[in-house]
């Protein structure tokens, strides 16, 4: 009977534990003033929030989005799955009649420590400002600046790395464009008190290139899912800027003009994992042996496993009962195991 319960509870956890997830919490860093098109509910990126999970291409994934600036208090970044930083280019960030922000990002430099402690295993970094062309609804497929909006150009391909970032265990980080507007020297990136100092300097070019291209491997990633070259190129301009031989990383998106550098990159280790409505809590990593692959939740809006692992076993076991005891497994973890221990009095 006490089997029972637990094999009810851990069926309920799976189905239970993929609805909860369906929703992402993502905390948007951003320069823009609050009453601007960038922000805007109608036009900006709230505007796209409310969209992504509409998206026949997207993985369903709705966003809890949150916003703050230099005037914010200073979050709690472990309580977020993924992190974005608005692009350097300033476009559409002023209020109404006013004049463009100027580029800043000090609360994210100022928190160097806190962003690094909270930070988890997924980090998407990017040459473009495809945040200003979401907002414009640029795509290579379209005339220029006819703002069609369709999902291969700037609008999937930002949709793609939030959901993507925010699908591994801590909070993921997606660094769009670091700065070009209005003067080289806000770059953030590579500055000393900037998370990614160690990882990229010396490893980025700043040029543009509007004829990108997604390579034969990288058009089978997650993160290009629904994308394709001619839909990221002519927006006026794709990318500013490159990146060379970045230790860790791998090229998702890459330049036409200087072949060899990659326009954005991701993780190595997790670049072909799949974006999840049914992610594990925070601190687990179950691995299974080779010959059943990653004992890990399924996508319930297409059954894709997603890709983690290190064997907790060396007998191949059914993928029913894998799911199962994967589950039996976050009982334990979230401490709702005890109630199923047998009675003694």
């Amino acid at each position: 009977m006490m089997w029972c319960r637990i094999l009810a509870s851990a069926v309920a956890l799976l189905a239970f534990g993929g609805a909860k997830a369906a929703t992402i919490d993502v905390l948007w860093y951003t320069y823009a003033d609050p009453l601007s098109e960038y922000r805007g509910a109608s036009t900006g990126i709230q505007a796209i929030a409310n969209l992504a999970p509409t998206y026949a291409e997207g993985s369903g994934l709705s966003w809890n989005l949150t916003f703050f600036d230099n005037q914010s208090a200073t979050p709690d970044f472990s309580a977020y799955d993924v992190l974005v930083t608005e692009s350097g280019e300033a476009f559409r960030t002023n209020a109404p009649g006013g004049a463009l922000a100027t580029p800043n990002y000090d609360a994210i430099l100022n928190n160097k420590a806190a962003i690094s402690a909270a930070r988890g295993e997924r980090t998407f970094v990017s040459g473009t400002d495809a945040d200003f062309h979401a907002i414009r609804g640029d795509t290579g497929l379209c005339a220029a600046f006819s703002g069609c909006a369709y999902w291969d150009g700037a609008r999937g391909y930002l949709v793609n790395m939030v959901n993507w970032a925010a699908s591994g265990n801590g909070l993921g980080i997606v660094a769009l464009l670091d700065g070009e507007f209005p003067d080289i020297a806000d770059r953030w990136w590579t500055q000393p008190d900037s998370f990614l100092h160690d990882e990229l300097a010396g490893h980025v070019q700043y040029f543009r290139d509007n004829a990108p291209l997604i390579s034969a491997e990288a058009a089978s990633y997650p993160l290009n899912e629904g994308l394709t070259s001619l839909g990221l190129a002519d927006w006026r301009n794709s990318f500013h800027a490159g990146f060379i031989d970045v230790e860790g990383y791998t090229g998702t998106v890459f330049s036409s003009a200087r072949p060899g550098v990659a326009m954005s990159i991701a993780s190595t280790a997790l670049v072909a994992a799949a974006t999840t409505s049914a992610p594990l809590p925070s601190g687990i990593v179950i691995e299974t042996p080779a010959e059943i692959g990653p004992l890990l939740p399924i996508d319930r809006s297409g059954g894709t496993p997603v890709a983690g692992a290190t064997a907790v076993s060396a007998v191949p076991l059914p993928g029913a009962l894998v799911q199962l005891l994967m589950a039996m497994l976050i009982l334990v973890a979230r401490g709702l195991w005890p109630r199923f221990a047998p009675r003694t009095s």
